[in-house]
């Protein structure tokens, strides 16, 4: 099944550069983690069908994102980032919990 994605991740950020990408399993959720150099990092979420969610991204100033990795089967996000933290979220939270 092909998939096409009609949503821009970004506006007019020529330097940003897309990195790490996640479908989950279940709920068809789809995970985009994107690096500026001035600005940081940044994940977005897209719906099965291809456009923006409705959820807000995860964003770190400072940082470049490693590792995106979904539950099996909630819609719980975790990020590692290269100055060691680890990001849990659920797609629908603003907030998230650092470790």
């Amino acid at each position: 099944m092909a998939v096409l994605i009609e949503e821009r991740v970004e506006q007019n950020i020529t330097d940003t550069i897309h990195e790490l990408l996640e479908w989950h399993q279940k709920s068809g959720r789809f995970a985009v983690s994107s690096f500026n150099p001035n600005i940081g990092a940044e994940v977005n979420f897209f719906t099965e069908h291809g456009g923006r969610s409705e959820h807000e991204p995860i964003r770190r100033a400072g940082v470049r994102f490693t590792q995106l990795k979904w539950h099996p089967n909630e819609d719980l996000v975790v990020v590692a980032s290269n100055d060691g933290d680890l990001l849990l979220r659920y797609a629908d939270d603003t907030s998230g919990t650092h470790y």
